[in-house]
């Protein structure tokens, strides 16, 4: 595993490179390198680390950057080389680069390593949006905007541009996401996103989003070919007569958090045997493959793991709470690489604004517009199989 420090933290090049031949300098850090010291490089250990629940080994004694930071200086703008001994420099390298390879080798064994770099890389693709500010302004003062202070958050730098949301897979239980600063998008009201505006003459603003996400997941664990829709799909393994998609959709949240039995008897044929019904429903769910899986993987270590390795760590041994925080856990991972796997295959003119869980929105030149659409339409994971994505323009 290879570990760099980009070059931009120290002053002198030369600072390491005779010590015991163990540290060598390139013009940049190799692309399968992971990243000391630059908690915005795609390759940050830092989301590793707090992954982990393990300290970030400082490359600058505690105490110096505290002294700095007094005076108005950040740790990132610190020379690693330029505050401290040599000796004490060395010493810091060695114990950061030692902890770093012992995070990424646990990490390693669960097999998440790998997705979980992916998905970090594609949250810091990120570029940072417009807005019609003076739309915005009129929807505070007319009141359509509700939370003010959400919608302030929103209010364009002094170039014109909104500040970048950064996110974190690392504070919630599935690692779902959350934005730790910058604009607020996954608690402001939908209505922000039509203010957006696209930072091209004729650009406009899209929303891509998985389909029916969680529960394809959950299905194509066994590898079935399911269709375009998962609930068309469902009402015809379940039923002879026609019934709504909104009663399919009922059934599968009854089948999978367990809501009451009682609220399916409207818009169900006569004569259905509910919990019949309710126990096929989590056969083609993968319910009980689920279930019996992650209960072992719980009562011998305290966690379950996701499709992709991710260890998680249930409040409880309920059944629906492993199945719901299995499939929650692999459908966060499954839009984050699908959204890096888009974004790979499109113009670098494509820049992607903002993620609200299982959307994406993008800001896109009007060449672009119909390449992207078509790009995004189905996504394949490996192991898992096709997804498909809803395109709309906003605004």
């Amino acid at each position: 595993m290879k570990i760099a420090i980009p070059q931009s933290r120290f002053l002198r090049q030369l600072s390491l490179v005779n010590y015991k031949n163990t540290f060598s300098w390139r013009d940049q850090p190799e692309e399968d390198a992971y990243v000391l010291g630059d908690d915005y490089h795609p390759r940050s250990m830092t989301p590793v680390f707090e992954l982990l629940g393990s300290k970030n080994f400082p490359l600058i004694p505690v105490e110096v950057q505290t002294a700095f930071s007094s005076l108005g200086v950040s740790k990132e703008n610190l020379p690693i080389d330029g505050v401290q001994s040599d000796i004490s420099m060395i010493a810091c390298v060695e114990a950061a680069f030692k902890h770093a390879r012992e995070s990424l080798s646990e990490l390693q064994t669960t097999g998440y390593l790998d997705t979980f770099m992916e998905c970090n890389r594609t949250l810091r693709r990120l570029q940072r949006a417009c807005i019609d500010i003076n739309s915005l302004k009129r929807g505070i003062e007319s009141k359509e905007i509700k939370n003010v202070s959400v919608a302030k958050g929103f209010f364009p730098q002094k170039d014109g541009f909104l500040s970048l949301s950064e996110y974190s897979t690392t504070r919630t239980l599935t690692g779902r996401t959350t934005i730790v600063r910058g604009p607020q998008i996954l608690t402001a009201p939908k209505l922000i996103r039509k203010y957006l505006t696209s930072s091209y003459r004729g650009g406009k603003i899209a929303q891509v989003d998985f389909v029916s996400l969680e529960p394809r997941v959950a299905m194509q664990l066994t590898a079935e070919t399911l269709g375009p829709d998962v609930y068309e799909y469902l009402a015809e393994k379940l039923f002879v007569q026609k019934v709504s998609r909104a009663v399919v959709k009922k059934l599968v949240l009854c089948a999978v958090y367990g809501a009451s039995e009682s609220t399916l008897k409207k818009g169900l044929p006569d004569g259905i045997n509910i919990k019949q019904l309710v126990e096929k429903t989590k056969e083609i769910l993968n319910y009980e493959l689920v279930v019996n899986e992650q209960s072992n993987n719980f009562q011998k270590n305290g966690t379950i793991q996701n499709f992709f390795g991710r260890l998680v760590e249930p409040q409880h041994a309920r059944d629906s709470l492993l199945y719901n925080n299995y499939i929650q856990s692999t459908a966060v991972d499954v839009a984050l690489l699908g959204f890096g796997k888009i974004l790979d295959r499109v113009s670098t003119r494509v820049r992607p604004i903002f993620f609200i869980h299982d959307a994406m929105l993008v800001d896109l030149h009007p060449d672009d517009i119909e390449e992207f659409k078509k790009v995004s339409s189905s996504i394949v994971i490996d192991g898992l199989g096709e997804f498909l994505l809803d395109f709309q323009l906003l605004g």
